[in-house]
């Protein structure tokens, strides 16, 4: 039986005679030995006999000469086999043992090390002696001829060739794709990140997360190939209606027709989603996994180094929990639905990455480092998670390119129970923070002065009624003292126009009066709104001005793009 190929050419589809002549190299002792171009393995009862004698005979006379002509590159081969597949096998497998010694549990690590010793062993007999690869390629014959060889003449030449295989068993080989670079690179990163060299973890995570971005991108791209595939405009087909079949994000479902039972209309229109491959959508999620899996194994080793007292000095050392890093894991999905606050396993990646960079960063004081990515690991939803990142975001930006050079960068500092109100900010310049009781964010600028900043992901965040008050605060911190500069930060413009609305209410029902532009503007407090800076005095021209338009004309401003960050809104009301 055959089937005609696009290409005019013919494929068998089921076991026939064979086309030529077998001869003994079709049955491989040796499984890295290259397949012969068109060699089916689905062979008769008869090459599966003939491969039973002929594979175990031929692979243990070659193996016999090979060990009498050349001794001491079969020994050489053979160690450096063995010691690579247990190099490999136990840091793939055993990490748990150094795991328990690191945390002090000795008996548990020897305990560990006992049950992975046995697993070790397993694998090993299974690896040596049954011959996996040719039963995979259909070659059963001489698979079951080939280990049953290796069970009885466990100490023959045979046995003894095997160990120079070894170390190839178990290297593992990924597909030249998206999916597979992504999944080499993420492995390249958990074994850097053991090894302690984090520059170079960080650096395959990058690289795993570029080839989760193309194996995106190849899955966007088929969708677009698949919404041009509309096989007839719906008002041609008279006293007929349509409905699609499957709902949810990606799921391609073609269109059901009812009505007709014209022939014509069984053909496939499309799906509501236009939906990518099911193969590329596969390969998108799997290569996005893994970078995630990369991104997270650096920031756990990071936490891990710098609790450990022996390779941490003190003042380097903090705090973080990397059970609750586990939990957020688990939390990320592959399509998440941002109505009830999912989060994106992209969007944790690219968190994971800016948290590790800021956690690295020896010019924020160790502590805050800590205190910054608490919020991180303990979030439970993606505006929680936003608005920890916007603090660990924008101290990173400052430690790089605002803080004076020689001195530390502090945050969740402030005047209340349990936490730091005074600190050196390591040039001999005293941060004192009393009346508030957290910042986000002290340094000492380029300019002298000891800044202070609030942050907010969004301006709606800072309509809360606490925010009123806590405006005020930081108007009375910036007049207690020379050279002392307070702002508030929005790390996004997406909607930073709330800032000009009234204050949400309190629990008591009732709204602070003003807008949080207004009172900033009311206690000298400037604005940093998506890196854009804000004067107080800008800030109030601002306000007075947007309270004059009608409702109408706020959408109207809104919808059209005036707003779409302060430069455009300072042209749009006239501001200067």
């Amino acid at each position: 039986m055959v089937v005609v190929s696009g290409n005019d050419t013919t494929r068998p589809v089921a076991p026939g005679p064979l086309e030529r002549e077998v001869d003994n190299d079709d049955f491989k002792d040796d499984p890295d030995e290259p397949l012969i171009p068109e060699e089916r393995h689905d062979r008769s009862w008869w090459d599966h006999t003939r491969g039973f004698f002929v594979a175990p005979f031929t692979g243990l006379v070659n193996d016999t000469f090979a060990v009498i002509t050349n001794p001491k590159k079969v020994v050489t081969d053979s160690w450096n086999g063995l010691k690579d597949y247990t190099t490999d096998w136990w840091k793939e497998k055993g990490g748990g043992v150094s795991e328990k010694w690191k945390k002090g549990d000795k008996l548990g690590a020897a305990w560990e090390g006992t049950k992975k010793g046995l697993s070790f062993t397993k694998d090993l007999a299974i690896d040596m002696f049954v011959d996996k690869e040719n039963w995979k390629k259909g070659n059963y014959g001489a698979a079951g001829g080939n280990t049953i060889l290796g069970l009885v003449g466990i100490l023959s030449p045979k046995t003894f060739k095997k160990f120079t295989k070894l170390g190839k068993i178990k290297k593992p080989k990924f597909p030249d794709t998206p999916a597979g670079r992504a999944a080499e690179a993420a492995e390249n990163a958990r074994k850097a990140a053991e090894k302690g060299d984090l520059d170079a973890a960080a650096k395959h995570a990058d690289e795993a997360q570029k080839a989760a971005d193309e194996a995106a991108e190849k899955a966007r791209k088929s969708q677009k190939k698949a919404c041009k595939n509309i096989a007839m405009p719906r008002a041609r087909v008279p006293f007929a209606t349509f409905s699609h079949v499957g709902t949810g994000t990606g799921t391609a479902a073609p269109a059901v027709y009812h009505g007709s039972r014209s022939p014509v209309l069984a053909l496939r229109v499309g799906s509501p989603t236009c939906g990518p491959d099911d193969d590329d959508v596969k390969a998108s999620r799997e290569a996005q996994q893994k970078a995630l899996d990369a991104r997270a194994d650096v920031v756990r080793k990071i936490i891990q180094d710098h609790k450990n007292k022996q390779i941490t000095e003190r003042s380097e050392r903090f705090q973080l929990d990397e059970k609750g890093l586990d939990r957020l894991l688990k939390l990320a999905k592959d399509d998440p639905d941002l109505s009830r606050g999912e989060i994106g396993k992209k969007e944790l990646a690219d968190s994971l990455e800016d948290l590790g960079t800021a956690l690295r960063t020896k010019n924020i004081d160790s502590q805050s480092r800590g205190a910054l990515g608490g919020p991180v690991v303990r979030a439970t939803n993606r505006h929680a998670l936003a608005e920890a990142m916007a603090e660990v975001r924008a101290a990173q930006r400052i430690a790089e390119h605002e803080a004076a050079p020689g001195t530390k960068v502090y945050a969740g500092i402030g005047d209340r129970k349990g936490a730091r109100a005074s600190v050196d900010l390591g040039d001999g310049t005293t941060a004192d923070m009393s009346g508030v009781p957290e910042a986000d964010a002290v340094y000492k600028g380029l300019d002298g002065k000891v800044h202070t900043v609030e942050v907010k992901n969004t301006g709606n965040a800072a309509r809360k009624a606490s925010v009123h008050e806590q405006i005020k605060r930081l108007g009375d911190w910036q007049k207690a003292g020379d050279g002392r500069q307070a702002r508030y930060e929005i790390a996004t413009d997406k909607g930073w126009e709330k800032i000009f609305d009234g204050f949400e209410k309190d629990k008591s029902g009732t709204a602070p009066s003003g807008t949080p532009a207004g009172r900033m503007a009311e206690q000298g407090v400037g604005a940093r709104i998506g890196g854009q800076d804000v004067s107080p005095a800008q800030l109030q021209k601002m306000n007075d001005a947007w309270s004059r338009l009608s409702e109408s004309e706020r959408r109207q401003a809104v919808s059209g793009g005036r707003m779409s960050d302060p430069r455009a809104a300072m042209g749009f009301l006239g501001v200067q």
